[in-house]
């Protein structure tokens, strides 16, 4: 029996001295059987509790491409487990089975292939040795215990300081390849199990050539470099390349209508050794991708022209990218500014001009990161490398997206949910639920840690945002119209006063809520109000303009000129309005446009009064709708009284592909079944037939059925709970009518007997009101002086209250209390307040209220804090930075005379210190309030320049410490010598920034206020850039923290340090020591490998390491680095072709938190570099970094 295409990945990666193999699969084999050998027979698992027998374990051969049918596969198959970190998993339970002789376990269903390769590395004269296989999560726990018992044998340390170290020196339960039952440690038996630099060098070179024949990969290589991604799989990675992305996406059933590979920083379409080889496999991936409907682009921050000189993955050649490969779009990034904003500009213009030229008239798609003068003539924006997974991402972007509207760009996204963080559903959900109405949604996978699927965070987001993404493709015309509209008019996403101008709407009350073209209301839920645990919340402070207004997905109507507040938002709904009179063009669900039927139009309509609209269409490929070749559509609807007529004017214009033999499909939203329905066709009457089910509609030419509760849950994941979910709105009247030439024939009909229920379904109570006894309340809101907040008796009779503030009118509101937000702070305001029902309202209550002056106007937000004494539980010292006065910090109630102690704070950020407020515990908890002490300030927490001591009275009211001289700092330490009862506690403590100074983070190179490990990963692909590289200027310079223009092993460090917890305060040594460089031999022949040895000499404290070491490319071809002794350090080497033409590599190695330093003498590792030609090289060592954990460092130029 063969197995057509059965591949294995087992991934190799260093684990203390040895090596680990993780195996996973592409087949789906069922847990009782295992893949064979190369005849592809079954083996069964069983027998392998035996000693080995002969197994092959081998795959089939394959060739290169193989007509490129790779397996559908996907990395949530049982054999694609994530577990790190950031993803830890304690329920695994394996089928596992020991692996014959050797005496450790491993998952049955990959057993065979480890078996095979042991068995071959036998007969190749090794001896491999498995010193470790399957541990489970509850033995991980166990060893840490024990280890962390022995440690704290003596006394010297507590169990929980042990636990600490015992985790630091081995796996932390839960992240462990181990646990996944698919992971070894192996070795060669004559060498010391765990002595590195002694293993058989000869084996791991064995290994390295035969692993792939079984299905095995490198996990990391001795450079612990990762494994690269690719178009198709050319380097036996199908699982990581771009084609797996799209059969992830067709798999889970999710809308794709681009796909953009990644061309820069060592990621790039670049598999081959030939630019042209290179760009056919763009090709090959581009005639893949275009066979499931996806058009192909390319990401870029390279040059788009080849230059000589240059290597072939570092090469662009647009023109062939376009003519020969497909490409229809191109993104630039951060290096498009350039040498001024005349080369992005002109690089975007370029590509504008050479698209319809090579690609037979194709349209320009352009995404750029830049800004300037003319930006929307050429170029969509993307707001650039942002991080998701909290309310804040949200929030900003909803101003963002409508300023960029308002600058006349009106094509702007973002990625969803941020190309860093995430992995939090609801938000999740939320994000691209208020993205299905705007221009564009964007998916950037693979440079975070998280990965970026719309399906990645299981159910229910699964199911929403397929919901909305379909959604979003059903839309398509409308959004298309909108966006033809906004090349001279309005933009799709729209202020609200571009369309209602007033007081009201010309502040920043509306800013998180917009119009999404003429009809749709959006209101996003971008922070939490009420939110239970599943995500359940409400909106307020949605502002309606006049007219009515239609709840998209229940029909209900609201009355207009008025704040709605208290809507419900189900994690599913997003709060969006449609504006009774509209007409919404729309196609059929799809997954991208290749998939919409053109042989259909669909309308659906939400009568009221007089509305028109005006279709527009062309063929969305071309640029000859700048020529005239477009089409356009008018609607009109007119409802009198209960008479409906819709008219629908023939089409006028034309072009290429247009299919003129059209259905029509009208959707009508009402309340009840109608008298009758006739309908027109060409001027003569069509008979209709009213049928039962939608299937029969589709199926009956010229039909009509009414909906009496639509199903809007349409698209969730088969067997799904949400699959479960019944989600009904309003009754609809579907009306099918047969295919005609839509340019020769108008279309129309006349429904009798409309109706739709314009009730506002709160309102159910009756009787009369009286004015309800209301109160100005004081706001425990840490934005009070912008806000107002009013407290009232509740009513008999009443349904919901309102609130009057400024004119505008606060409505919906069920409880007796509630806050006007957006107010001016210092400001008088009158409040009204009365009480609705449905048989009116009640008089108004009239109050006076005033704002106040805001106190925390330069407070400083995000402070980390730490005690050198224990917390009381659930009172920690974090609780008096958090802005909340309703809660408290408190020292260990039950250890007395903990005095003298430290609380160090961390700004997380650079400020220019004003002065501090603490705010004792309440009256009823003054045990622990702070009276004497004194300060101190430092830039790195670890060098303290004391500014002051502070002696408070012992009384309730905030207390004040004012820095003199205004120094700047990151860190602030107050040491506290005398407080109530010898304790510590306080409500709040607000460190204040000099008014009008801002907060700098050193390190924080994607400019997202924090410090984490995606400020890492922008290093990993910046290191070794430096001033006079175009993409270095502005964004990449502001991470070079030391300001020497370059970014080496220091900026990086700051970063590193602060990760995996930080590095500790125990004090070491300043780094020393001395670094050379040692060439192997002095002449060279063409074609031989150059050696270079890296040494290091009396070497102390070393946590971090880079050179710049300059070579000419015409010379010498780098190889590559391979590590001897450099700890745990990560090795960040970059290889640089610099703008000046120059190329220089930089070594360059890291350690992550706290981690041994590198000391002593000894080899720290080698250099290899390919001579072109002979040669006597004379290679130099330059911008030597040497670093300390605490950031001191030893330089040479």
């Amino acid at each position: 029996m063969k197995i057509k295409k059965a591949l294995l990945l087992l991934a190799l990666v260093i684990a203390a001295a040895a090596l680990v193999f993780v195996i996973q699969s592409r087949t789906g084999l069922k847990s009782e059987v295992i893949l064979g050998g190369a005849d592809g027979a079954f083996v069964n698992s069983d027998n392998l509790k035996k000693p080995l027998d002969d197994y092959d374990g081998r795959i089939e051969a394959e060739d290169k491409y193989k007509d490129l049918d790779f397996p559908n596969i996907d990395i949530e198959d049982w054999n694609y487990i994530l577990i790190n970190s950031s993803h830890v998993i304690k329920d695994n339970t394996p089928d596992v089975s020991e692996v014959g002789d050797l005496g450790v376990t491993f998952d049955k269903r990959a057993i065979n292939q480890l078996a095979g390769l042991i068995q071959a590395a036998r007969r190749a004269g090794f001896e491999p040795y498995l010193a470790k296989g399957y541990v489970s999560y509850t033995a991980a726990i166990q060893q840490i215990n024990e280890e962390a018992t022995k440690l704290t044998a003596g006394g010297r340390l507590s169990f929980e300081e042990a636990v600490k170290i015992a985790t630091k020196n081995s796996e932390v339960p839960g992240t462990s390849d181990h646990q996944t039952a698919l992971g070894v440690d192996i070795t060669d038996k004559q060498y010391d199990e765990y002595d590195y630099s002694k293993m058989n060098a000869k084996f791991f070179e064995w290994l390295d050539e035969h692993c792939a024949e079984y299905g095995f990969i490198k996990r990391y290589p001795s450079d612990k470099s990762g494994i690269k991604e690719s178009l198709n799989g050319e380097k036996n990675n199908y699982q990581f390349s771009a084609r797996a992305a799209i059969d992830r996406y067709i798999k889970h059933d999710m809308p794709l209508g681009w796909f953009l590979p990644n061309d820069g920083y060592g990621a790039g379409y670049g598999q081959d050794s030939t630019l042209d080889g290179n760009i056919q496999n763009l090709k090959l991936f581009g005639d893949y991708a275009r066979k499931h409907g996806v058009e192909i682009g390319l990401w870029t921050q390279s040059d788009l022209h080849p230059k000589q000189g240059i290597e072939a993955l570092l090469q662009r050649d647009i023109v062939k990218e376009v003519g020969h490969a497909g490409v229809r779009v191109l993104k630039t990034d951060v290096a498009w500014v350039g040498d001024g904003y005349s080369f992005g500009l002109n690089g975007v213009s370029d590509v504008a001009q050479i698209m319809p030229y090579y690609g037979k008239n194709a349209r320009p798609f352009i995404i750029s990161l830049d800004g300037w003068a003319g930006t929307q003539r050429y170029a969509s924006i993307w707001s650039g490398d942002q991080t998701g997974g909290d309310w804040e991402y949200i929030r900003f972007h909803i101003p963002t997206f409508i300023g960029a509207g308002l600058s006349g760009i009106s094509n702007i996204t973002s990625d969803n949910d941020g190309i860093f963080g995430g992995k939090n559903p609801i938000v999740n959900m939320r994000e691209f639920e208020w993205k299905a109405f705007t221009a564009m949604g964007l998916n950037m996978d693979g440079w975070g840690r998280n990965a970026k699927y719309p399906h990645i965070l299981g159910e229910p987001a699964a199911s929403v945002n397929r919901w909305y993404l379909k959604l979003k493709s059903e839309l398509m015309p409308y959004i298309y119209t909108a966006a033809h509209e906004a090349v001279t008019g309005k933009p799709l996403v729209r202020a609200m006063f571009l369309d209602d101008a007033n007081p009201y709407t010309l502040g920043k009350a509306t800013q998180y809520q917009f119009m999404c073209g003429p009809s749709f209301l959006v209101a996003p839920i971008y922070k939490e109000t009420k939110m239970n645990k599943e995500g359940n919340d409400i909106r307020n402070g949605i502002y309606l303009p006049e007219g009515e207004w239609v709840d998209y997905f229940s029909g209900h109507i609201y009355k207009g000129g008025r704040i709605i507040n208290e809507f419900e938002a189900p994690y599913w709904k997003l709060p969006v309005f449609v504006k009774r009179g509209a007409i919404i063009p729309m196609v059929n669900p799809n997954n991208n446009v290749s998939q919409i039927d053109n042989t259909q139009r669909i309308f659906e309509l939400y009568p009221y009064g007089e509305s028109d609209y005006a279709l527009y269409d062309d063929d969305g490929k071309t640029e000859l709708y700048r020529l005239g070749e477009h089409a356009s559509t008018h609607i009109h609807s007119s409802l009198q009284k209960n008479r409906l007529t819709i008219h629908i004017d023939k089409t006028e214009g034309s072009f290429q592909g247009q299919e003129k033999n059209q259905a029509t499909e009208l959707r009508i939203n009402l309340s009840q079944m109608p008298k009758k329905l006739t309908a027109k066709m060409g001027g003569k009457s069509v008979k209709l037939t009213q049928v039962n089910s939608l299937d029969e509609l589709n199926n009956t030419e010229n039909s009509w059925f009414y909906n009496e509760a639509p199903q809007l849950n349409r698209f969730a994941t088969k067997g799904s709970e949400f699959e479960k979910k019944d989600i009904r709105k309003n009754p609809m009247v579907y009306v099918h009518l047969a295919k005609t030439d839509i340019t020769a024939n108008d279309v129309e009909l006349r429904m009798d007997g409309y109706q739709m229920d314009d009730a506002d379904v709160m309102l159910h109570s009756t009787g009369a009101l009286a004015a309800p006894q209301a109160s100005m309340k004081e706001n425990k809101n840490a934005n009070k002086a912008f806000t107002l907040t009013a407290a009232w008796d509740a009513q008999a009779n009443a349904d919901y209250y309102e609130m009057k503030v400024d004119g505008m009118i606060h409505s919906t509101i069920r409880g007796t209390e509630f806050t006007v937000e957006n107010l001016k702070p210092e400001t008088d305001y009158e409040v009204q307040v009365r009480a609705v029902n449905k048989d009116g309202v009640s008089d108004w209550t009239t109050l006076q209220a005033h704002t106040i002056k805001d106190p925390l106007d330069e407070a400083i937000h995000d402070i980390t804090a730490t005690n050198s004494v224990e917390d009381w539980g659930g009172l920690d010292v974090s609780k008096m930075f958090d802005f909340n006065e309703k809660n408290f910090w408190h020292t260990n109630y039950y250890k007395k005379g903990v005095l003298p102690f430290d609380v160090t704070l961390n700004l997380n950020g650079i400020a220019k210190l004003d002065k501090i407020h603490y705010v004792p515990a309440s009256e009823r908890e003054t045990n622990g309030q702070i009276q004497k002490g004194k300060f101190a300030i430092s830039n790195d927490g670890i060098n303290w320049t004391e500014t002051g001591s502070f002696d408070w009275k012992n009384e309730d009211a905030v207390k004040e410490y004012q820095f003199k001289g205004n120094p700047e700092a990151q860190y602030i330490k107050m040491t506290v010598e005398e407080a109530k009862g010898g304790q510590g506690s306080g409500t709040e403590m607000y460190v204040f920034k000099m008014p009008g100074s801002k907060m700098e983070k050193a390190g924080d190179i994607n400019h997202d206020g924090r410090i984490d490990e995606n400020d890492f990963t922008s290093y990993l692909n910046y290191c070794g850039l430096r001033k006079g590289d175009k993409d270095f200027e502005g964004y990449v310079s502001k991470g070079d923290v030391n300001g020497n223009s370059l970014i080496d092993a220091y900026d990086i460090s700051v970063v590193a340090t602060q990760l995996k917890s930080g590095v500790s305060s125990k004090q070491v040594p300043v780094v020393s020591g001395n670094i050379s460089l040692i060439a192997d031999k002095k002449m060279y022949k063409a074609g031989e490998t150059i050696t270079l040895t890296v040494k290091g000499k009396d070497l102390v404290s070393l946590n971090a390491l880079s050179f710049a070491l300059p070579y000419s490319a015409s010379e010498y071809e780098f190889i590559g680095v391979d590590v001897k002794d450099m700890g745990k350090m990560e090795n960040i080497t970059k290889d640089r072709l610099h703008s000046d033409g120059s190329k220089v590599l930089y070594p360059t190695f890291v350690n992550l938190g706290e981690q041994p330093a590198v000391e002593g003498t000894h080899d720290l590792f080698t250099i290899k570099l390919k001579a072109k030609k002979a040669c006597k090289p004379a290679f130099k060592l330059n911008q030597l970094m040497m670093v300390d954990k605490f950031l001191r460092v030893k330089s040479e130029k």
